[in-house]
């Protein structure tokens, strides 16, 4: 009976040691704002182990390397009471348990501050929705979005100077010029950013034949160059090629391909937001054809 008992114990751990780690992860938030809570310390306690780590700048966590089992998930961090997950968090072997969310609750006494503003395009004076918002200080990073209005309110913010930028899409983000201060208890209004819209880019397009015979050619390497930046493409079984992504601007448009002279467009080419230049066909000549 006692070999039988051995027997099994041996099996129990081997098969534990064989046994592939799991993970945990998720994010910490601030229960009474929902706000991300940068830097808090996540601890996941089991009997079978134990990990810990800290959260990014967006509140998120991943405590990797658990054996599998049942743990417990808890968070801390400063200005919070401790918390804890609200039940056990069960580990299999090889898979990660996602979306474990820890809400701390703001120590009484830490009276927090917040900061509004607006963001709007500058160009048009047009409120951004969805536009973020993001504050980092010594207490780490903050982030909202903005409503339809292009407001937003970044709630539960530490007392302290807080550097304030706003990113949205088809914009160039944009920190606002100065420090912000935020006191306790209190709403620092007005800060508002105005951000610039990201210039549209456009394309060229053409088609390169054989001077000769006036059939395309495939495979044709064509360069635009200019404004600081080249732009590539191949031409395809049309003798096709079309360049996006291009600033707007004025490029020289030229051709390669081995067998033939290389070759530009005359003058030239601008590209304007948003459109694609149309038409800057190039012929060349073949680099053995020799008079008659």
């Amino acid at each position: 009976m006692k070999r039988l008992s051995a027997l099994v114990l041996t099996l129990i751990s081997a098969s534990f040691l064989m046994a592939d780690p799991g993970a945990i992860t998720g994010t910490v938030v601030d229960r009474s704002t929902g706000n991300p809570i940068a830097q808090a310390s996540v601890v996941a306690r089991g009997d079978n182990g134990h990990g810990a780590t800290r959260t990014d700048d967006r509140g998120n966590y991943e405590i990797v390397r658990l054996p599998p089992g049942s743990y417990r998930v808890a968070a801390e961090a400063a200005g919070f009471s401790r918390s804890s997950y609200p039940e056990p968090v069960v580990v299999r072997s090889g898979q990660t348990v996602p979306g474990i969310v820890v809400r701390l609750v703001p120590e009484p006494g830490a009276r927090r501050g917040a900061i509004a503003g607006r963001v709007t395009d500058r160009k048009t004076g047009e409120p951004i929705p969805k536009a973020l918002v993001i504050a980092q200080g010594r207490a780490g990073k903050f982030r909202t979005g903005t409503d339809r209005h292009g407001e937003y309110l970044l709630l539960g913010l530490e007392p302290g100077d807080y550097r304030v930028t706003a990113k949205a899409r088809h914009h160039i983000g944009q920190d606002y010029p100065e420090a912000v201060a935020v006191r306790a208890g209190e709403v620092t209004r007005g800060i508002n950013v105005a951000l610039a819209p990201r210039p549209r880019k456009g394309a060229i397009v053409g088609q390169v034949t054989d001077a000769r015979t006036g059939e395309p050619i495939r495979g044709v390497l064509v360069i635009a160059r200019g404004e600081g930046a080249r732009y590539r493409g191949l031409t395809d079984g049309r003798g096709v090629y079309r360049l996006g992504g291009v600033k707007p601007g004025r490029y020289q448009v030229g051709a390669l391909k081995r067998g033939y002279l290389p070759e530009r467009f005359p003058g030239l080419v601008p590209v304007h937001p948003g459109e694609a230049t149309r038409g800057i066909d190039i012929r060349l000549h073949r680099a053995n054809l020799k008079d008659s």
